[in-house]
């Protein structure tokens, strides 16, 4: 097997387990809701009455709020050279962000 090919396995295995963690993480949230009766038409309530609108202003704000964490490191480590261009700054700083929110519990 070529190297390519293992690197290209090894990253669908790691998203696999991610995508089973978080499952099973949602799984226990809602554990309890679903032990109340009613609880899933609850639920399902919650989310139809949910108002969805500021969604994308969000989204738009949280991506420009890491974009200019991005670029703040890039601005950073600019003494010791011209380091990366600021997308590729990008997924280290929202999976640094991520781990800061995960690592407490």
């Amino acid at each position: 097997m070529s190297k390519p090919t293992q690197i290209y396995h090894r990253k669908w295995f790691q998203l696999s387990i991610g995508l089973l963690v978080s499952a099973v993480c949602l799984w226990l949230a809602v554990l309890p809701l679903l032990r109340v009766p009613d609880g899933f038409q609850k639920i399902l309530s919650a989310f139809a009455t949910a108002r969805y609108v500021s969604l994308p202003v969000i989204f738009v704000v949280l991506f420009v709020f890491y974009w200019l964490k991005a670029w703040r490191w890039r601005w950073l480590l600019a003494p010791i050279g011209n380091y990366r261009p600021t997308r590729d700054l990008l997924g280290p700083v929202v999976i640094g962000f991520a781990f800061n929110n995960a690592l407490p519990a």
